[in-house]
């Protein structure tokens, strides 16, 4: 029980902040200085003094001076004040938020582990949480459809008339993954390790190197690393649809068994889950919602990490 309330309690707080830092925040010195100047502009009697009384107007202008160097003072006690310069708590606070939000991603997954560790019935279909259908449907749509917003249609089709990269990602997936990763590796454990892991699992190490990437994983954690989004999105939809005929011929090949999929229903489900929300997002960068995508685009980002992090 106690270490369930540690992990809530540290979920709540990267929860909070989270919320803090997609919030704008005026701090107190840029406040304090806006301030100043208007209480100098108020209170400075330049403005009904005669431009001819000269005696009047040196005190005039020493009556502002001194205000402003005392606006001036308080405004640099304030900026060591909001830098953490008195208290020690609000110097921990500001650090830990700037951690997790440099180390978002990283920290979340950590989180969201030991949550499904902890209560794994909030994951399970049909749950409180319903993550068949926040997270499985709404959330992996709301991906592709930011994912089409964000990208420009050149980066999209120079993406696509990118031969030389795309034939060498294909390569690496269906190649170098299979026949340089799982089967060395699978062979190796069984003639030097046979007893360290059971036979399924070597099978199926085998089999998840012969499969194509994955589709929400491929596309978020290229987008979280600030790597080229558009080729992420061109060669997810090009190895899930050639999977389908080159992962029954791999396992052919491996096990000496073939398996038969449902082509239709496999592309016409890859284009509702990816093809379709990128068509409607590029649709609407036509729109004035463009605008408010680019204005928020840090919190969008940390929305499809959050999608993802709930996927995980």
């Amino acid at each position: 029980m106690k270490s369930k309330s540690i992990v809530t309690n540290a979920a709540a707080f990267i929860l909070l902040l989270f919320v803090s830092s997609a919030l704008p925040v005026e701090s107190d010195a840029f406040s304090l200085s806006r301030r100043c100047i208007l209480d100098v502009n108020a209170k400075s009697p330049m403005s009904t003094r005669a431009p001819f009384l000269g005696s009047e107007r040196r005190s005039d202008l020493h009556y502002e001076s001194s205000n402003q160097s005392e606006c001036l003072v308080t405004e640099a006690s304030a900026v060591t004040n909001v830098r953490g310069g008195d208290t020690s708590s609000s110097s921990i606070v500001k650090k830990a938020k700037a951690f997790v939000e440099k180390n978002f991603f990283l920290v979340g997954m950590v989180v969201a582990v030991s949550l499904a560790k902890l209560y794994p019935e909030l994951g399970k279909n049909g749950s409180v949480l319903r993550p068949e259908l926040f997270i499985g449907k709404y959330g992996v749509t709301s991906i592709f459809l930011l994912s089409g917003l964000s990208l420009k249609l050149a980066e999209l089709t120079n993406a696509f008339a990118n031969m030389k990269l795309n034939g060498m990602i294909q390569a690496m997936t269906f190649g170098a993954w299979p026949f340089l990763a799982g089967l060395p590796l699978t062979k190796g454990i069984e003639a030097f390790a046979p007893n360290l892991l059971p036979k399924a699992l070597l099978d199926g190490l085998l089999i998840m190197t012969c499969l194509p990437t994955t589709i929400n994983m491929c596309i978020i954690l290229t987008s979280a690393s600030g790597g080229n989004v558009a080729s992420a999105l061109c060669n997810t939809c090009i190895s899930n649809i050639a999977g389908i005929f080159i992962t029954p011929a791999l396992l052919l090949q491996f096990f000496g068994k073939s398996i038969e999929l449902p082509f239709v229903q496999l592309v016409s489900k890859l284009c509702n889950k990816v093809l379709l929300p990128v068509a409607i997002g590029q649709t609407l960068r036509a729109t004035p919602i463009k605008d408010f995508y680019t204005n928020n685009s840090k919190f969008f980002k940390r929305l499809q990490e959050m999608i993802l992090l709930g996927i995980v």
